[in-house]
């Protein structure tokens, strides 16, 4: 596994394109759409940022990150 120095800062971006394909930005579009109307209208605020974590779990429970962040096991 790489060392937390050599993966570097975690990757920011400000906009949906730098994250989907063009294809998909529709869909994910309304999806984070509606994400940040909820938060709002539950806490009567924006939200200063979204945080994301790509990745699942396995057949046996073991958390894989696919941005090659160090994780805890469940």
């Amino acid at each position: 596994m790489a060392s937390r120095e050599d993966m570097g800062n975690v990757p920011l971006v400000k906009s949906l394109t730098d994250i989907y394909v063009a294809d998909e930005l529709k869909d994910q579009s309304g999806r984070w759409s509606s994400l940040l109307f909820g938060f709002e209208k539950t806490y009567g605020h924006r939200a200063d940022f979204v945080s994301r974590s790509p990745g699942s779990v396995n057949i046996i429970e073991e958390y894989i990150d696919y941005s090659l962040f160090p994780v805890l096991p469940k």
